[in-house]
């Protein structure tokens, strides 16, 4: 199977052909050297998972960015909304939420190096229950780390544990302080979900967001989860 910056770049030139999308933004990182994964598996005491590997390997981080074009008359956008009955399009984009967007950070910044003091401003006895357990917030805080910063208001998070190299991931909502509504999920199945969905903003909440998820078993899909109508219609085959 191609590599998975070789399918997102495939994926791009997809909506590039659109005649009503245009792509914003691509630009992929230079690979991870070495030391990043050495430093990544210092913190995860565990050696980085393969898809990890692969991916940023490759590509130290990905931005992807494309919209509805602009200057559309109001008929156009009316075709354009009809083939995407399961997604809406407006004619303005709200920036804080893109219709889609991919933000996946360097690795070294998502797992080691970024702090997030939002996660440390609960009060000393504030506790969080995850898969049955009971912890402080400021000591599962410490366990957040998002990787996926695709709108201002939610983000992709891996949860973090000693000995695991393909920690799980999960969804953060409300400014990235709200951990309760998400399944998790694996990197693996991640970049697939984000390959088939082609990045769309409000994919995530459809595929992940549940509330206590957590107590659900992890969404796991591969490339043959992703069958014709699970893919947005704006890109089925017509």
């Amino acid at each position: 199977m191609p590599s998975y910056v070789e399918r997102f770049e495939a994926m791009v030139e997809e909506v590039r052909r659109h005649p009503r999308l245009e792509v914003v933004e691509f630009t992929l990182g230079p690979p991870a050297t070495a030391a990043v994964f050495r430093q990544v598996e210092e913190r995860l005491k565990a050696a980085p998972a393969e898809p990890l590997r692969e991916f940023y390997g490759r590509a130290n981080g990905m931005k992807l960015r494309w919209k509805i074009k602009g200057g559309l008359s109001e008929a156009e956008l009316e075709e354009v909304r009809a083939e995407s009955p399961d997604y809406s399009i407006e004619s303005s984009e709200n920036t804080d939420i893109p219709f889609a967007q991919i933000n996946l950070i360097p690795l070294e910044e998502a797992l080691v190096t970024r702090r997030w003091e939002e996660f440390e401003e609960a009060e000393d006895d504030e506790e969080f229950e995850f898969q049955g357990e009971t912890y402080l917030v400021r000591e599962f805080g410490a366990r957040v780390r998002p990787f996926d910063l695709f709108s201002t208001y939610n983000a992709m998070a891996f949860v973090t544990e000693e000995g695991n190299g393909d920690p799980p991931a999960m969804l953060l909502g409300d400014y990235y302080i709200e951990w309760s509504h998400s399944r998790l999920t694996d990197f693996a199945s991640y970049m697939e979900m984000l390959l088939a969905t082609r990045g769309i903003v409000k994919a995530r909440e459809q595929v992940y967001g549940e509330y206590r998820g957590d107590l659900q078993p992890a969404l796991q899909t591969g490339a043959d989860y992703w069958t014709e109508e699970r893919i947005p219609q704006l890109f089925r085959k017509r």
